[in-house]
Formats: structure tokens, sequence, C-alpha cells
């Protein structure tokens, strides 16, 4: 018996990953190799045909010259490779060997993507896709303008979903995030109330997070001490907390005044000595209250006396006792003031004064 061995090397080159399947045969000595490729999925099935009547077949196979298997007529592989198929028949006292290679590249699909996180929460965030096969690929994010280069700069933080494409408009695709980084938090901000026309109001505050250690300012030339902005007058602030990557966060807090006593008489003597002359109220210096409403009364609820939109410091227009320019007699007197402070607000003071004469 005569063996004659027929040894042929056929590279099947498959489209990274074209989702459309190609079927053909190939003509080997006295056989017919059929392979159905897929090569989206890069798989292929492998199936030798006879086309003639032979005594006896033997079919062997080998990955990356490694015997998979002996006897199936047919083969289906799933993974990138080599692929070899040795095929023995014997007619007419021959042996016919006919051997045929199928290389099944990997492909081009996304092997890891490289992300530079944004800072400060801005625009500053950045990805690079790497892929196991360059050539032809095209590459984007969110199905958006697909591009040449697997890199992306000035990207927000957020979800993206990382694309590739090859020639045959296969794609592969991975959803990956850019983080905003460590940004710092306000965990505590809290005002304490200046005291009447004082600078001794405070701001306190606790803030975590953030990059190495973080500074404090606001528009006052105040500097912090332990966690707090003090000596602060009544009003509107706002603080810069900054980190030492440069992450800035400002918030705006405003420092209530507390209530500025108004020291109103219950007595007063109108005889023209000096002293006591006038139902005047009396604030602390500075306190430019306003008396919007000012008005008295006897105890039978006759108007004897108003005057309207003056401030409470002045002079001129307090009551000076008397009625239709006749001094009233000694006795008790009602009034009633509405007092705008100094952060807009109403007060109703109403009560009642004694003359003595």
């Amino acid at each position: 018996m005569k063996t004659i061995t027929l040894s042929i090397l056929a590279a099947v080159i498959l489209g990274p990953i074209l989702m459309s399947q190609i079927s053909k045969t190939t003509q080997i000595g006295p056989f017919e190799i059929a392979e159905k490729l897929d090569t989206c999925k890069h798989t292929a099935i492998l199936e030798p045909m006879v086309d003639q009547v032979y005594d006896s077949i033997v079919y062997k196979w080998y990955f990356e010259d490694s015997i998979i298997d002996e006897t199936a007529p047919s083969l289906q592989v799933d993974k990138p490779g080599a692929y070899t198929v040795e095929i023995s028949g014997i007619l007419d006292g021959y042996t016919l060997v006919t051997q045929q290679t199928f290389v099944v590249p990997p492909g081009s699909a996304i092997e890891e993507v490289n992300i530079n996180n944004a800072t400060c929460n801005e625009s500053n965030g950045s990805l690079h896709i790497n892929v196991n096969n360059e050539a032809g690929t095209l590459y984007s994010i969110n199905g958006q303008h697909f591009q040449e280069e697997g890199t992306f700069e000035n990207l927000a933080p957020g979800s993206y979903t990382v694309i590739i494409q090859d020639s045959f408009n296969c794609t592969d695709s991975q959803t990956v995030v850019i983080g905003s980084g460590n940004l710092p938090v306000i965990e505590k901000l809290e005002a304490i109330s200046a005291t009447c026309g004082e600078k001794n109001g405070r701001i306190v505050y606790e803030v975590t997070g953030g990059t190495g250690l973080i500074t404090a300012s606001i528009n006052e030339d105040a500097p912090p001490v332990n966690n707090s902005f003090q000596n602060l007058a009544e009003g509107e602030y706002l603080i810069t907390f900054t980190d030492e990557a440069g992450c800035r966060l400002e918030s705006k807090i405003s420092v209530p005044e507390s209530k500025c006593p108004i020291y109103i008489p219950n007595v007063f003597s109108p005889n023209e000595d000096g002293i006591n002359d006038l139902f005047q109220l009396k604030a602390k210096i500075g306190f430019n209250a306003k008396i919007i409403t000012y008005l008295i009364f006897d105890r039978w609820g006759q108007q004897l006396y108003g005057a309207h939109n003056f401030l409470i410091n002045s002079s001129g227009q307090w009551w000076n006792g008397t009625f239709k320019n006749k001094k009233v007699g000694a006795g008790t007197y009602i009034y009633f003031i509405e007092v705008e402070l100094n952060n807009g607000s109403l007060e109703i003071l109403q009560g009642e004064v004694n003359i003595l004469n």
C-alpha cells in the first residue's frame, strides 16, 4: 500500500467582529473542507466533505499543535487561534493524507479602559481605550463621533459608554465612570449672632473630604481660629474652602444681630426743667431703628398725639405732655409704637406711661 501526503496551509483571515456569516468550500486533493465562519463572534464550524467513496476515513484535529479530537468529522471552534484538521483516506490501495490550518485571529475587543478622574468637579477628566487589535479600529463615547484615536479628554464626571468599531462595522462596548475626585464637604456651618451694633458675631464650620489640608477664607480680614471666624459684625459673608488640589467650595451665610434693647420709660415729668421732659425711647448709639408709628392716647381712647417715620435716636418729635398746646394733667396715658429694626423687621410696643407734674 502506498501513502501520498498532501500538505496544504490555508490561513483564513477573519474580520475581527463581523456580524454576518460567511460560508465557503476549499478543494484539497480528494476532499472538500467546508468552513462556516462568524467573524463577529470569532467562531467557525469546520466540516470536511468527502466527494468520493473511500475504504476508510480518519479525522484528527489540532489546536496550536495539540490534539483536541481524533474522531469527530466536524469541529466547532469558539476561541481565536490556529486549528488544523488532518484527514486520512484509503483509495485504490493508496492512503491519502491531507492537512489544512485555519487561523482565527483574536479580533478587536476592548481589553482595558484607563481612566483619569476629573478634579474639583470640573470637565478635566480623560480616558484611553486599549484594544488588542488597533488596525482599522475606530473609537467613540456614547455612540457619538467615531475617531481614530482611543483617547478622550475634557470629560465631566459621570458615566460613559465607550465603543469600538472595525472596518466591518462590528462593535464592542463597555461602560465606565469618570469620578469627580475627593471634594471638600461642608459638614457644619453655623452663625452666632452679633450683639447689638458690636463686632462679636461668629461663624463656626466643619469641613471633611478634599485633598490634603483645607484652608478657609472669608470676605473679612479676620483669620479663622479653631474652625471659626470671630469678631464679625451683623451681615452676610462668603466663605471659601480650598484644598491642596486647588478645589474650591463656597457658601454664603448671614450673621444675625441679636435684638437691641429699647428702653421705654414708664414715667416722665414735662415741667420744662430739662430733665425727663419728653416721653422719649432710648436705644444704644448706632442702633438706627426707625419709629414708624408713635401714638399717645388718654384712658378713654382719645388720641392726644401722633408722629411718624423718624429715627429712634433723633429728637423733636417725642410727646411733651401737651394736647392742643396745653399741658395735660398728671395721670396714666396709653402709647402705641411701631418700630422698624435694623434688619427690617417690625416690633410693636404698647403700654402705659405716667405723667408727674
